[in-house]
């Protein structure tokens, strides 16, 4: 199951970067608020799979 989480969010997680890389280079302002409200998307995306990851390592050891 977490395998299967960790998959996902791995996806949304390159999905979000390109949709990011394309942002910049359309509109070439990081103040831009769609480039700023995908950015904190982002990263609330990364802080859940590194959590993840986390937990599931200690479950391993």
């Amino acid at each position: 199951m977490q395998n299967k989480k960790i998959e996902i969010l791995l996806k949304t997680i390159e999905l979000l970067k390109a949709e990011l890389a394309q942002l910049i280079d359309e509109v070439a302002e990081l103040t831009n608020p769609e480039v700023v409200k995908k950015s904190q998307e982002l990263d609330r995306i990364l802080i859940e799979y590194y959590k993840l990851l986390k937990s599931t390592n200690k479950e391993n050891t």
